[in-house]
């Protein structure tokens, strides 16, 4: 979130390897709760962290990669940012939706560099985000919202109660690592735009239903 840091951090990288083959845009926080209780200072941190972070490093990294006419921008995106349930998590997809719209964007304005975009779609995993969630700051709003305030802070715990205890072969944080390699080891031009990891709760069959049309518009 702040760009001499960033900045500092990449000319480190350049400075002792040369180069900088890829990077794995994995920040991220995970805000739950009534919406209108999150204020717009709340909102401005998820984003800086979510979305705005990652353009940051994007121009830190993309003058040196564009040069070498090679590297790889992957980016973590989220199922939430396909599925967007009623599970008091909208503003965290609504910085997934916004990461996905850059991240498409720049696969291709920075395919005539030989610099590759991609996105992997996680499904739940047991990363202790939820522990750490951020939780609205405007308490006069929690309060009007009567019992609905106490169900939104029950949904994270329930959720790691049944889905990670219920399936933990798919919520098995090695299946992300494994991905983060293939996907920075595949030959370039041969990576897939997207691709999901985990449980997607049909997010695979969304994406395919999507292409068509993608296709289409680019088309026109």
């Amino acid at each position: 979130t702040v760009d001499a840091c960033v900045e500092a951090a990449v000319a480190a990288a350049l400075a002792a390897h040369g180069r900088i083959d890829a990077v794995i845009h994995n920040a991220g926080i995970v805000p739950v709760g009534v919406s209108e209780a999150f204020s717009t200072a709340d909102l401005q941190s998820l984003l800086e962290t979510n979305f705005v972070g990652c353009h940051r490093i994007h121009q830190a990294v993309l003058p040196s990669m564009r040069a070498r006419r090679q590297g790889l921008l992957l980016h973590v995106w989220s199922i939430a940012g396909r599925l967007v349930t009623p599970l008091f998590f909208s503003l965290y997809s609504a910085s997934k939706v916004a990461l996905e719209a850059t991240a498409e964007g720049l696969r291709y304005a920075l395919a005539p560099f030989g610099t590759d975009s991609a996105i992997l779609k996680p499904g739940p995993f047991a990363t202790g985000l939820f522990a750490q969630a951020p939780r609205p700051s405007r308490e006069e709003v929690l309060g009007s919202y009567g019992p609905v305030t106490a169900e939104a802070d029950g949904v994270a715990q329930a959720l790691e109660a049944r889905v990670f205890t219920a399936f933990p072969a798919e919520t098995n944080l090695q299946l992300v690592v494994d991905a983060f390699v293939a996907l920075v080891e595949a030959e370039p031009g041969e990576r897939p735009r997207l691709s999901c990891v985990g449980i997607d709760f049909g997010a695979r069959a969304l994406n395919a239903d999507m292409e068509p049309h993608r296709l289409s518009a680019l088309a026109a």
